[in-house]
């Protein structure tokens, strides 16, 4: 079962502001997330994805 975060609790678990990911939701340049009327959700396994996706591998 997948487990939804609000976005105080994942903008904690990011370590961002609740403000920077507002940004990211209009900007679409953040994580996925789910609106449910006028509540906006977390997937956490979406937020882990796109902190994997942001890595930068150095080039050797």
């Amino acid at each position: 079962m997948n487990q939804f975060l609000s976005t105080p609790q994942a903008a904690t678990m990011l370590a961002v502001s609740e403000s920077t990911l507002q940004r990211y939701r209009i900007t679409n340049e953040g994580p996925p997330y789910i609106k449910v009327g006028n509540r906006v959700r977390y997937d956490i396994k979406d937020l882990e994805d796109w902190v994997e996706s942001k890595k930068i591998k150095p080039s050797n």
